[in-house]
């Protein structure tokens, strides 16, 4: 699995890994420990969802948009 951060955007681009179906784990592609560790690389955050089983679907949207408001408060610092 390979993610570029480079090829979306530099550091105040927000990006996020999302492992869909989560609770078809016998038909997984990719293991968890391989898309967190891919994330943890790129320094990008991993989270599995089921939206079948509503299983971290908003969790995802709450990681993005606390991000999103972490790299907005530092762009307003630096100004």
């Amino acid at each position: 699995m390979a993610i570029r951060r480079k090829e979306f955007g530099g550091s105040d681009t927000m990006i996020i890994l999302v492992g869909d179906k989560s609770d078809l784990s016998n038909s997984r592609k990719v293991n968890v420990e391989d898309g967190q560790s891919s994330a943890q690389l790129e320094e990008i955050v991993f989270i599995e969802i089921s939206a079948k089983e509503n299983l971290n679907v908003e969790e995802a949207f709450h990681q993005m948009a606390g991000r999103i408001h972490e790299i907005n408060s530092k762009k307003r610092l630096k100004r």
